[in-house]
């Protein structure tokens, strides 16, 4: 992991912001400090989703994800969805 950098935020933090297409400026209501903060929620809360998911294929238990107008099994199911256009 690459080491801290300005403001103490570990390059790797800068990377993913900038990867969200958050520019690093001041014209921004939040600063850097708050952007790694969310970045960080965004962290546990994919690990814990992946934690979950790896619990269900254990269960037998399907995941099941959203993909445009499918719902999408990781068994290979796939549910066409039936939506009305606005």
């Amino acid at each position: 992991m690459n080491g801290p950098g300005e403001d103490g935020i570990e390059q790797a933090t800068l990377q993913c912001l900038a990867f969200l297409g958050w520019a690093l400026d001041t014209e921004r209501s939040l600063n850097v400090n708050h952007l790694a903060r969310i970045v960080d929620i965004v962290r546990i809360g994919n690990r814990a989703a992946r934690a979950t998911q790896e619990a269900n294929r254990e269960r037998g238990i399907p995941n099941w994800y959203s993909l445009g107008d499918r719902l999408v099994s990781d068994t290979g199911e796939i549910v066409y969805l039936n939506r009305a256009r606005a």
